[in-house]
C-alpha cells in the first residue's frame, strides 16, 4: 500500500491491522501507531511531546492481545536497540506516527 493510501487508512480507520491513538484521545502527551501483526503480537511507536524520542515497543501474549494463547511479553527499544527483524517495522510506523504528529499541530 502507498504511504498516502495507507495513512489515509488508517486516518479513517479502515486499516485492519494499524490503529492511531492520538494524543486528544489515549494520552495528551504521546502519539502512538499500534499494529497487530498476527494473533500473538503487536507493535507500537510512540514519541512523547516533550522528549521527541520515538520508542518502539514489542508486546506478545494473553495480557496484550485477549486471542493469544501465549504466555506474555514485552519490550521496549529506543532506535539503537530494535532487533533487525523489526528495524523496517518501525521505520514505517514512526514515519506515520511523525505524519499524524506533525498534523495535530
Amino acid at each position: 500500500m502507498k504511504t498516502l493510501e495507507l495513512i489515509k487508512s488508517i486516518e479513517d480507520s479502515t486499516h485492519p491491522s494499524i490503529k492511531l491513538h492520538r494524543l486528544e484521545h489515549h494520552n495528551p502527551d504521546c502519539m502512538i501507531v499500534q499494529e497487530t501483526l498476527d494473533n500473538d503480537t503487536m507493535v507500537c511507536v510512540s514519541i512523547t511531546l516533550n522528549t521527541r524520542v520515538p520508542l518502539f515497543e514489542y508486546y506478545s501474549g494473553e495480557n496484550y492481545v485477549p486471542s493469544s494463547k501465549k504466555r506474555s511479553c514485552s519490550r521496549v527499544w529506543y532506535k539503537e536497540g530494535i532487533p533487525s527483524k523489526f528495524q523496517n517495522k518501525y521505520k514505517e510506523l514512526k514515519t506515520i506516527c511523525e505524519h499524524f504528529l506533525a498534523s495535530s499541530y
